[in-house]
């Protein structure tokens, strides 16, 4: 051990995302190493230094840290043994040990002061007067502090700026922040609903008697928080920004930015905002907390910097280490977040083929770099408007590098992707709507069907690649298709992944999977699924599913999807014991075979079918119900339907007397066909059997997709068709309010004699009786000779088809903003109504919800005149449309 103790300087880059990090830990490391990962330590003396990683970068550390002693562990805390006994053994324990006070978090802290308990240690913080600017960080001292960066390396300048200099190198490195809200319909929760809950997970949990506030610095946290984002794309890959919230259940305090909001504060009128340079924001909260009295502050110990922990010490309060609740709710997602985050993996999936088919079109695949493809992967995700930039660094890995399981090319290093080898693709994208992440792994091949003459296949991959994806797929399947009880933790789920590499000794020592936020950090706690996680899963998680295999120097494979768990009512034949599986993923991208080729035999055309959403093979079945009067013709239109006599028919009334179902096939579609029993006038209702028939007959209409109204065209034509067919339309008019479509059938129209004044006047009282369901099809058919019949069929289709449709809110707010600014809301007294924004909130039927200040005051003439204007716009034609108004209440106003 040595003898002589020495001043070091520790930089963390791993543990804490703070308030003045915003959205990425700083560049300290990157700064003082070269290392460009996301996970480290560095240990810096005089006489050595040393870099710590974990097994997932210890050969990139090895590569672009010469200088430094690369020591590979699996925690980097100071816990670790293998960390502190290293610094014993080269400093001899060390005299002085030197921090940023706002990049170390206050457990780091107290895990070094344990585990040096000899050691002067020292942060630097002070007053914003005396703050140093550092290339990739910021550094603050008090006076009579040391000058830590005395001891750094010599290629880093310190320069001491004035108040306006720092601030204008602050700006500079941290750049404009311009924050945005992150609309309902992305979100699924509202910011009241969701401080709501998080209050009442602490009064749950804690219960304090007296006066509390919350102080929240994840920016994670507080950006799901208060639905808030970054406002366009962030060199970090994280749309969170600098940040701090102080929460009670009276008051709420968010620090921010100066010059940072670009958003509407009606939604935050019990918010007060600070807007400041974050390097003023211990002073600010400081300044907050001095105005309170006998206050305890709850805090998260893992997320708080030292420096604001210091701040909270020297204040007037009772300070109480919690968990971060915000967390564990951002983790559960909700019904809008699971539907929007598979919209967005299928956007994704098509650009991801489409980059695959670009690879495969290449003539010389050896003139393409890492970097080009790269590139080109944006240049396909830049075409869909709600792309808001990639998650993380995207890893493009040839051959060897595919080894090092974070390797990101630049363009200045980036290899050229040879044959012969394997291809690794890690990816994820940040949308509106939810975060992506997906891993493939592709085999390049200098043989074609073309040029091989030999009997091998022309893609043949070496036995030890193939067995080694082999093994990783069935692992990755393994665990996608696992069913589990609610609870069980990612610890003892990990072995599922890893026990076909096992079997062959082999393994993988990075996790296997990690949550993923909604348009948020691409990695979010607090679940995981490794060997050291020992949290539950529970329904609307969303995580990763990424087991892999890395031979150093040859090649690398690693195959991730996302996946969401889901209920189960029970499994293990115990109703008592509610279960979970993983079974719904979200990502579309087909893997290889067997022979690593499979990917390269995607088409435009697949990728084209999904992202026009045109994939039939799962269409729903059509619930078709044939209603009407008695004696009607519905009988025989079933029987030539059906291309059978299935059904008895006479001229006697009332044969029909129960609802008769039946499996039916046309035009590759799949129907139900329901006959119901004619429906008469209550009044006119006498018969016991006649009020069942006719009850089930209604009941029918509640669950089918479309009705088709039978009405006897030539009964109409001996009346003068008002009050017969209104009694008919009046039947439909109530369909209607149920939500189902109506198509009229005009049955035994090849009798009429006057058939264009007919229409016509049907036409006109239709409009007229079933005004909220404007051009309802009204079909012209005899049901006994199949006249018509086939145009009713594609009525049918089609009308299904539009109540299933689902608009892009993209296309729906384009549309509001142009409608509001020619149409405004009427003013109610003296004030207007604002509509802020619409999105669609279900189908069967089209359902939408618009957001608006002062909801009550939107009169019902406008309602309609919206509705028209929305039907006209989408072409919503026949269909009952759902509007909903709704004001973001706020339940301290």
């Amino acid at each position: 051990m040595s003898q002589k103790k020495e001043k070091i300087h520790i930089i963390c880059h791993f543990e804490l995302q703070n308030a003045l990090c915003g959205n990425g830990n700083s560049e300290s490391v990157l700064a003082q190493s070269g290392f460009t990962g996301s996970s480290a330590l560095l240990v810096i003396g005089d006489s050595k230094k040393a870099i710590f990683v974990d097994s997932r970068y210890t050969i990139q550390a090895q590569k672009e840290c010469p200088n430094f002693n690369v020591i590979e562990c699996s925690s980097l805390t100071f816990k670790n043994e293998k960390i502190r006994q290293w610094i014993l053994d080269n400093f001899g324990g060390t005299s002085q040990i030197l921090y940023s006070a706002k990049e170390v978090s206050h457990s780091y802290f107290e895990q070094m002061k344990e585990a040096f308990p000899d050691a002067e240690i020292i942060g630097s913080f002070g007053e914003p007067t005396e703050f140093k600017f550092l290339e990739g960080g910021y550094r603050v001292q008090e006076p009579s502090v040391l000058n830590i960066h005395e001891h750094l390396s010599t290629e880093t300048t310190n320069q001491k700026l004035d108040s306006e200099s720092l601030i204008a190198e602050s700006d500079k490195a941290q750049g404009i922040w311009k924050i945005e809200e992150y609309p309902y319909q992305y979100a699924g929760q509202t910011f009241a609903n969701k401080k709501n809950a998080f209050i009442k997970k602490i009064t749950e949990d804690l219960l304090p008697k007296n006066q509390w506030a919350f102080l929240i610095t994840s920016p994670e946290s507080i950006a799901w928080l208060f639905n808030l984002r970054v406002q366009g794309k962030t060199k970090n890959c994280s749309p969170t920004f600098p940040s701090a919230a102080l929460l009670s259940q009276e008051r709420t305090f968010l620090l921010i930015p100066e010059n940072s909001i670009n958003f509407d504060l009606e939604d935050f009128k019990k918010v007060t905002f600070f807007q400041k340079n974050p390097i003023f924001f211990e002073e600010t909260l400081k300044n907050i907390i001095e105005k309170q009295e006998n206050i305890t502050i709850f805090y998260n110990e893992k997320q708080i910097s030292q420096s604001f922990f210091d701040t909270l010490e020297k204040g007037n309060c009772k300070l109480i280490s919690a968990k971060d609740y915000c967390m564990e709710l951002r983790g559960e997602k909700n019904e809008i977040e699971i539907e929007n985050a598979k919209k967005i993996h299928k956007i994704e999936a098509v650009a991801i083929i489409r980059l695959f088919v670009w690879i495969k079109e290449q003539a010389n695949i050896t003139k393409v770099k890492e970097y080009d493809i790269l590139e080109k992967l944006e240049e396909f995700r830049e075409q869909s408007t709600c792309y808001k930039g990639p998650s993380f660094h995207s890893i493009i890995a040839y051959g060897a590098n595919a080894a090092i399981v974070h390797y990101c090319p630049t363009k200045e290093k980036s290899s050229s992707v040879n044959t012969d080898n394997v291809l690794l693709l890690d990816v994820g994208g940040h949308y509106l709507g939810g975060t992506t992440d997906m891993t493939r792994t592709i085999w390049i091949s200098s043989k074609t069907k073309e040029n091989d003459n030999s009997n091998n296949n022309y893609c043949e991959v070496p036995a030890e690649i193939r067995e080694a994806y082999t093994n990783v797929l069935k692992g990755h399947i393994a665990l996608a298709m696992a069913t589990f009880p609610q609870g069980t933790a990612g610890n003892q789920l990990d072995i599922l992944a890893k026990q076909f590499l096992w079997k062959n000794q082999k393994n993988y020592s990075h996790g296997t999977g990690h949550g993923v936020g909604n348009y948020l950090a691409v990695h979010e706690g607090p679940f995981t699924i490794s060997p050291y996680n020992n949290f539950g899963f529970k329904r609307g998680f969303f995580v990763s599913n990424e087991p892999g295999f890395y031979k150093k120097d040859h090649f690398g494979i690693r195959l991730e999807n996302m996946m969401v768990s889901e209920d189960l009512a029970a499994i293990m034949d115990n109703s008592s014991l509610e279960g979970t599986d993983f079974k719904n993923r979200l990502l579309l991208k087909p893997f290889s075979s067997s022979k690593v080729e499979g990917a390269y035999e995607a088409t435009n055309k697949f990728a084209e079918e999904i992202e026009s959403n045109e994939n039939t093979t799962n269409l729903p079945v059509i619930n078709l119900a044939i209603i009407g009067r008695p004696n009607v013709g519905k009988s025989t239109l079933t029987n030539t339907l059906l291309g059978r006599n299935a059904q008895i028919v006479s001229n006697i009334s009332g044969i029909t007397r129960d609802t008769i179902d039946f499996d039916w096939e046309y035009a590759g579609r799949q129907f139900k066909l329901s006959d119901t029993a004619g429906i008469r006038r209550r009044a006119k209702i006498d018969d016991y059997l006649e009020k069942i028939s006719v009850s089930k007959a209604l009941e029918t209409i509640d669950f089918a997709s479309v009705c088709v109204l039978v009405v006897d065209a030539t009964e109409l034509e001996k009346t003068d068709y008002g009050d017969l067919l209104n009694q008919d339309l009046n039947l439909a008019s109530k369909t209607i309010e149920e939500g189902r479509c109506v198509i009229v059938a005009l049955n035994k129209f090849d009798l009429i004699k006057k058939r264009t004044e007919l229409k016509k006047k049907v036409v006109q009282t239709a409009q007229n009786v079933l005004s909220q369901v404007p051009n309802v099809p009204i079909i012209s058919i005899s049901a006994a000779s199949g006249y018509g019949v086939k145009e009713l069929l594609e009525s049918v289709i089609f009308t299904e088809k539009t109540w299933n449709k689902r608009i892009p809110t993209a296309k729906l707010n384009s549309w509001l903003k142009e409608f509001t600014g020619k149409n405004p809301p009427p003013a109610s007294s003296t004030f207007r109504a604002k509509l802020k924004y619409i999105t669609q909130i279900n189908i069967r039927p089209p359902s939408f919800v618009v957001f608006c200040t002062r909801a009550e005051s939107i009169i019902n003439s406008y309602q309609k005149f919206l509705i028209n204007q929305l039907r006209q716009a989408f072409k919503l034609d026949g269909v009952p449309i759902r509007l909903h108004f709704r004001k973001q209440k706020n339940p301290y106003k």
